[in-house]
């Protein structure tokens, strides 16, 4: 679904980038385009955002800056996306292969921690340096570009 998603989203930028300094009275079949594509786009978000638990807003900032960096030839458009939550994420990315009195130490470190703090320890240790990585400022949901 993040595909089909992000998908309407790259050709409303493209649209946008086209067409968004000229009237809507001079190409209306274009906006009305490019608002079908944001209306489906956000319905799909907001119906994805809500079977993980997320919000639907940071999602689709999210969705919306990786169809920019789409469009603008940054990221490949046959691209794949794995979503994860943070659970998710850290069960995949951080905690995957560790003993499991090496677990409940980094669990009982990790959740000690205030959410601002997993946040950044997320951020700074494992997704900023990940160029392929994409998430909100809390670390809610992560997604990897698999180019």
């Amino acid at each position: 679904m993040i595909k089909s998603i992000v998908d309407m989203l790259v050709e409303k930028e493209r649209l946008e980038q086209r067409y968004g300094w000229k009237s809507c009275l001079d190409v209306p079949e274009q906006y009305d385009r490019m608002d079908e594509l944001a209306e489906k786009a956000r319905e799909m978000t907001k119906e994805f955002a809500s079977e993980h638990g997320i919000y639907f807003e940071d999602l689709y900032e999210v969705l919306s800056t990786i169809a920019y960096e789409i469009a603008n030839g940054n990221i490949h458009e046959d691209a794949d996306y794995d979503f994860y939550t943070q659970d998710d994420y850290i069960d995949t990315y951080i905690t995957d292969g560790m003993r499991p009195d090496e677990r409940n130490i980094f669990d009982s470190l990790f959740y000690y921690m205030n959410s601002d703090d997993r946040a950044r320890w997320l951020h700074s240790n494992y997704i900023n340096p990940d160029p392929n990585a994409w998430s909100n400022r809390m670390a809610d949901f992560v997604i990897i570009i698999e180019e």
